[in-house]
């Protein structure tokens, strides 16, 4: 591809189209400028200058002969010099290289174009021939293409050659043809063969074919190289039908071989399936086979179906057993023991397999069938024999495919003494090939069941019916040992099970023989017994039988029996035998049986002796047990003589005591009584019968509680206990009594009623008051007020009783103690403030009264000055009751003023009047400070700066304020020190208009109103921050009076005020900010005096009025007062403060409103007018508010005016660049107060007129947010201001202008 730059691609050549100069000819003829292309370099065009005389310059340019360097066998790189002549041609001349590059003889084709003189060319074929060649491009400006000739001829070729490499990858594989056992292949040629020479080709297959060639190659990963050879096409022959092959092919020449190409699998052509291997039985029945097989190869199509056919043998037709899908097949309906002939055929979809060879299954035999013709051959019926039996038997039918091998018989039990013998199973006793048996050790008189099997090789048949076998009758069996069916001490009944085989006959009879047990009369030689005595042996010796046993017979169906009049805890021998038809039984074994014991004989030697008032200690021997061992005995008490034991009625005897030991002691007896006592022994069997009684009396004990107890209160420390005796004395005369006291559970103590007593639940701790014979006494030396407990216990020669029921009794009131710590909590000038803690004790009777007193302490005993000494003297004082009242705090007053007082306090209740407290020495404090001397105005204005407010204001805007003056008060000897000044601002309310009419007409001060919150009417308040130094007003005058000589307006409302300012005891001037535009204020000060004496009186109240238009009032009700009074003010200050300058910058200097205000705001708006039209249009606005300065009201009798006179001071400072002060009225003679030095400066310059006042006044109302941004940029204006800004200009005071009245 052709580049401009960089490397160059040559397997496609575009169409470079240039423009160059042509020589016209090879003798150097005049050149032309054209457009050619690689192909065309010379194709026609006309030269631009061949209409033109003038004799061109001829150039020839001829580049030079290219140098190569190949790096690689598809790239080269080519370098070369520039052309010469090239700087002969003109400026502006455009010079481009192009490269071509010719092949085997093929056309020179474009490889690079550009005005570099090196390029890299890419995609060179390996191994091959080139030239290559460059030529030159020139392009002559417009302007100079008809005074120069240039000849481009092309540079000689230089000629190279790429070196050979690897062939690339072939492409891919096709099938041409497919066969049974045979697949064509062919593949098409490398695009690159690399150049180095013949190009060869290696086939590689896998799997590799099953007829393999022995000298065939098969590498590690399976692939066999079917071909090798420059052709492109190979037949691979015998490869297995149905297979599916995978090729790849790789490319060589004389470098090396390429890799190998992409795989590609190709199937050979499907045929039958291949023949079948023989199927084989997995198992066989009797009637049934299992045949297995394994699936042949499909040849390129899958086994689709089977079909398995069977031969019975002998030459027999096969016929079919299976056809299906299935690789097994459950062959049925066969015969037992036979030999079976299977083959099997596989078909696909290419049709049917060969049959494959014969498979041989044989069916399994069957047990033979039951023998036939069983019998029992003896005993016949009627036979003597007992104890065997004889069968017989024939050979079965059918022997299953299998000749019989033997026989086998089987017994079973079948009646109730046979089952007994032999159980109840089968049982094999007989196994051979006989036909026959005899069957022995049988029992006599007991049926079975016998029956036979067949065996062969195939196994054991079913057995024959079951047939009886009966065996002949015989005696009894002997039964088993007697048991015992109950005992007592002189019966036992005996019972036996009846023999466990009767013998074949039914038992008709028993004997029983019953033996005491007896001393051996043998000498041990036959009984084995070695003593003397027959007891403890377990059977009887046979020669004492004759004396000591006896017989018994009973009938057949009895088995129990009861023998009598025996002895208790006595051994006694039983046996038994049965008897039927055919005799009687043997005797059975001997059973030793035993007579139940009886209980136990009465205790011998029962003694007794009293221990204690309430106990007793009995002794006594062991008793017999009568045949059971004793296991516990008890005792037994009763209660003899007192009033419970009556001749008709004696006591029972109750248990007291139970045990193993054969010595007690019987406690909780009643002190000096008799008691009498019995013991019965206890075994197994019970409790025997007791012994005789033993009567033993008590020692006597204390008496029991007292009776009666009541307590009664004799005064404030005595109470009065009397009581019964009490009811036993236990044996003993009781000789005195003791009393106990402890204090209640609640009692009289402090304030709360119950200070000092005992909680509720606590322990009572007893003390012992009194101790005599009588059952009365007086308890002294208690405490007033207090609940106590008193108990009672007799005592006699045994000892102290229990006491009785506590009972209480609670001792009369008293007065309560004195109060504890007084003090003082706060001191006035004219009283003090007293508190105290209730009494320690006020003796069960609450303080209803405190009474205080005070008395002036003498000069001897003023021994401080904190107010808080106190003085113990005694010194007769006097005194006087200042409070008395039940909570323990008082406010005392009527005090002097700084004068030393003692105070005392004490407490009351229903009881009387306690102690006095101790006394406390307290100071009152000094009066507060006097009101202020005299208050005057110092300056007012609008806004937060000392320039006008601006005009676009609203009506009645809080942004005034009032800067005011005063004298501190005279100091008197009880007065204290001012410390601080409070000024306060209240706003006031107008007159009825005939009340100020009738009076003398009062100027008013225009003061700034800031929006601020008005301050409540405490001690405490938010002030605003204090005035900035020489902050001097902007406004119109102010003046200010006395509210007593104000006729204009109404006294002070009792609201909170407008304003309220704090200032410190040093400042003598302060500034009240927050106050409304138009509005009146009454202003007073007061002094707050030190160590807490309070606020002083107000001074006498100043009214004082803002500038501005006033708020919008209603005027049905007050319009025409306000708009009166406001409208006089307007006009004053419009002629007074602007009559200089009133013509000029005064449009809004008059104003007026209501009836009398019209009169001044009109001559102040016209005289305004007049001036406005005196100096242009800038005061048009002037003297048209001026014209309209009367406004007549709602009611028809004047109006509010429509300017003040504010906004004429605005004018007059902007126009004369003069700070006006705020100034009084004449009547007032208060002087303007300008402003100097720095700030007169500031105030003056331009920049600030302009630019710097309004944002000011802003930043100044949120100054505690922005207080040092507006620092910053204050010091920076100051420097800018000082530096450009001229001096300033001479103050011109203002021109007075008389108001005009109506």
């Amino acid at each position: 591809m052709y580049q401009r730059n960089g490397p160059v691609s040559l397997g496609m050549v575009e169409k470079l189209e240039c423009r160059v100069y042509e020589s016209g000819g090879h003798g150097g003829g005049s050149g032309r400028l054209a457009t050619a292309s690689p192909e065309s370099p010379g194709s026609e065009g006309e030269s631009p200058g061949s209409d033109l005389d003038i004799e061109p310059v001829l150039i020839s340019l001829r580049p030079c002969t290219p140098t190569v360097h190949v790096s690689g066998p598809h790239a080269a790189v080519f370098t070369w010099n520039e052309a010469q002549q090239v700087e002969a041609l003109p400026a502006g001349t455009g010079v481009e290289y192009i490269l071509e590059v010719e092949n085997d003889g093929q056309a020179f084709s474009v490889a690079y174009a550009g005005p570099d003189c090196r390029c890299e060319v890419e995609r060179l074929r390996a191994g091959r021939a080139y030239r290559a060649r460059v030529r030159v491009v020139v392009s002559v400006p417009e302007a100079e293409s008809a005074e120069y000739q240039v000849t481009c001829e092309p540079g000689e070729a230089a000629r190279f050659s790429t070196p050979p490499t690897l062939p690339s990858v072939p492409g891919q594989l096709q099938l041409v043809s497919r066969e049974r056992k045979a697949l064509k292949v062919k593949w098409p040629a490398p695009e690159e063969d690399g150049g180095a020479g013949e190009v060869t080709y290696t086939l590689v297959v896998s799997p590799p074919p099953t007829e393999l060639d022995p000298t065939a190659q098969i590498d590690s990963e399976g692939w066999l190289t079917a071909y090798r050879g420059p052709e492109r096409t190979h037949k691979l022959a015998r490869l297995t039908p149905g297979q599916r092959y995978s090729f790849r092919v790789r490319a060589a020449n004389r470098v090396g071989e390429s890799r190998l190409s992409e795989l590609m699998s190709f199937a050979t052509q499907a045929t039958v399936p291949s023949q079948p291997e023989p199927p084989a039985m997995l198992s066989s029945s009797s009637d049934s086979v299992i045949m297995r097989w394994a699936p042949p190869a499909g040849n390129g199509s899958p086994v689709s179906s089977y079909r398995l056919e069977r031969s019975d043998g002998d030459g027999c037709e096969y016929q079919l057993a299976y056809a299906g899908p299935n690789e097994n097949a459950i062959v049925g309906g066969l015969r037992s023991g036979v030999r079976y002939q299977f083959r099997l055929l596989a078909e696909n979809s290419e049709g049917k397999s060969m049959w494959s060879g014969p498979a041989v299954a044989t069916t399994a035999a069957v047990a033979p069938g039951s023998p036939v013709g069983t019998t029992v051959v003896a005993p016949k019926a009627g036979d003597a024999v007992r104890n065997s039996a004889t069968l017989s038997w024939r050979a079965p039918h059918d022997d299953g495919g299998s000749p019989v091998t033997g026989y086998e018989v089987h017994l079973q039990a079948k009646c109730r003494s046979a089952i007994e013998h032999m159980d109840s199973e089968w049982l094999c006793i007989f196994e051979g090939d006989a036909h026959a048996c005899t069957i022995s050790a049988l029992r006599a008189g007991c049926t079975y069941r016998a029956r036979v099997r067949a065996r062969s090789a195939a196994g054991w048949g079913l057995p024959c019916a079951a047939i009886d076998v009966v065996t002949g009758a015989d005696v009894p069996d002997a039964p088993e040992p007697p048991t015992l069916g109950c005992a007592e001490p002189t019966f036992l009944g005996v019972d036996w099970r009846p023999p466990s085989h009767t013998g074949g006959a039914k038992v008709t009879s028993y004997q029983l023989e019953v033996a005491q047990a007896a001393p051996c009369a043998c000498g041990g030689s036959t009984c084995g017994q070695t003593s003397g005595e027959g007891s403890g042996v377990s059977t009887p010796c046979e020669a004492a039988l004759p004396g000591t046993s006896v017989q018994m017979s009973l009938s057949g169906d009895v088995c129990c029996a009861e023998i009598r009049d025996l002895q208790a805890a006595s051994v006694y021998f039983f046996r038994v035998q049965a008897g039927n038809a055919q005799g009687l039984s043997n005797w059975s074994a001997w059973a030793r049986l035993t007579t139940a014991p009886d209980a136990p004989e009465p205790p011998p030697g029962l003694s007794g002796v009293a221990i204690s008032a309430t106990a007793a200690a009995l002794r006594w021997d062991e008793a017999q047990g009568s045949g059971s061992r004793v296991t516990a005995y008890v005792v037994e008490a009763q209660r003899q003589g007192g009033e419970a034991a009556g001749p008709a009625s004696p006591p029972a005897f109750t248990q007291v005591w139970r045990g193993a030991g054969t010595c007690c002691d019987v406690r909780g007896l009643a002190p000096a009584t008799p008691y009498a006592f019995r013991v019965a022994a206890v075994n197994a069997v019970g409790t025997g019968a007791p012994c005789a009684a033993l009567v033993v009396r008590t020692a006597p004990a204390a008496p029991g509680a007292p009776s009666g107890l009541a307590a009664a209160p004799m005064g404030a420390s005595d109470v009065a206990l009397s009581w019964a005796p009490p009811e036993v004395d236990n044996g003993a005369a009781v000789t005195g009594y003791l009393v106990d006291a402890a204090r209640g559970a609640h009692g009289g103590g402090g304030a709360s009623g119950a200070k000092g007593g005992k909680k509720s639940g606590a322990a009572v701790t007893w003390a012992q008051v009194y101790a005599g014979p009588t059952p009365s006494c007086t308890v002294p030396g208690l405490q007033p007020g207090r609940e106590y407990q008193f108990r009672v216990r007799a005592a006699n020669a045994a000892g102290i009783g229990p006491a009785c029921d506590a009972a209480s009794a609670v001792t009369a009131p008293a007065p309560p103690s004195a109060p504890l710590k007084l003090a003082t909590t706060q001191r006035m000038s004219g009283g003090l403030k007293l508190r105290w803690e209730e009494p320690a004790e006020c003796f069960n009777a609450p303080v209803t009264e405190y009474v205080v007193q005070v008395a002036p302490r003498d000069a001897a005993a003023n021994g401080g000055t904190d107010g808080s000494d106190n003085c113990g003297g005694s010194s007769e004082r006097a005194w006087r009751a200042a409070y008395a009242v039940a909570s323990p705090s008082a406010r005392v007053s009527d005090l002097a003023p700084n004068t030393a007082y003692v105070v005392r306090v004490r407490a009351a209740n229903a009881a009387g009047a306690g102690p006095w407290s101790e006394e406390l020495v307290a100071m009152t404090a000094l009066l507060p400070p006097g009101p202020p001397e005299v208050a005057c105005l110092v300056a007012c204005g609008m806004g937060s700066g000392g320039a006008a407010p601006p005009a676009a204001a609203a009506p009645g805007a809080s942004d005034a304020w009032v800067v005011l003056s005063w004298a501190p008060p005279a100091h008197a000897p009880d007065c204290a020190q001012a410390v601080s000044f409070e000024v306060a601002a209240t706003a006031v309310t107008a007159r009825p208009a005939s009340v100020a009419a009738a009076s003398e007409p009062a100027a008013s001060v225009a003061v700034v109103a800031a929006s601020g919150a008005a301050a409540d009417g405490g001690d405490h308040h938010r002030a605003p921050p204090p005035p900035e130094p020489h902050r001097a007003s902007a406004t119109g005058a102010g003046m200010m009076e006395r509210a007593a000589s104000s006729s204009l307006y109404a006294p002070p409302a009792a609201a909170a005020p407008a304003a309220r300012l704090t200032v410190g005891k040093g400042v003598g001037e302060a500034r009240l900010e927050g106050l409304a535009r138009g509005s009146n204020y009454a202003v007073r000060v007061r002094s707050v005096g030190a160590e807490g004496a309070g606020h002083g009186a107000w001074s006498p109240e100043m009214l004082v009025s803002t500038p501005g238009e006033p708020p919008a009032v209603d005027h049905a009700t007050g319009g025409v007062a306000v708009g009166a009074g406001l409208g006089a003010a307007g006009g004053t200050a419009g002629t007074a403060g602007h009559g200089a300058k009133g013509g000029k910058k005064g449009n809004k200097g008059g104003g007026g409103g209501g009836k009398n205000g019209g009169v001044g705001g009109g001559a102040g708006g016209a005289a305004a007018s007049s001036r406005s039209s005196e100096d242009g249009p800038s005061s048009l606005p002037g003297g048209r508010k001026g014209s309209n300065g009367a406004v007549p009201g709602v009611d028809g009798s004047g109006g509010s005016s429509s300017s003040g006179g504010a906004p004429a001071a605005v004018s007059i400072q902007r126009k004369s660049k003069v700070l006006a002060a705020c100034s009084a009225a004449p009547a007032a003679g208060l002087p303007p107060k300008p402003r100097t030095g720095l700030s007169a400066a500031v105030a003056n310059s331009r920049l600030y007129r302009e630019h710097l006042r309004r944002p000011l006044r802003m930043l100044y109302r949120w100054r505690a947010c922005a207080f040092w941004v507006l620092a910053v940029v204050a010091f920076v204006a100051l420097g800018l201001l000082i530096l450009k800004e001229p001096a300033p200009r001479a103050r011109v005071p203002p021109r007075r202008v008389p108001p005009r009245r109506s």
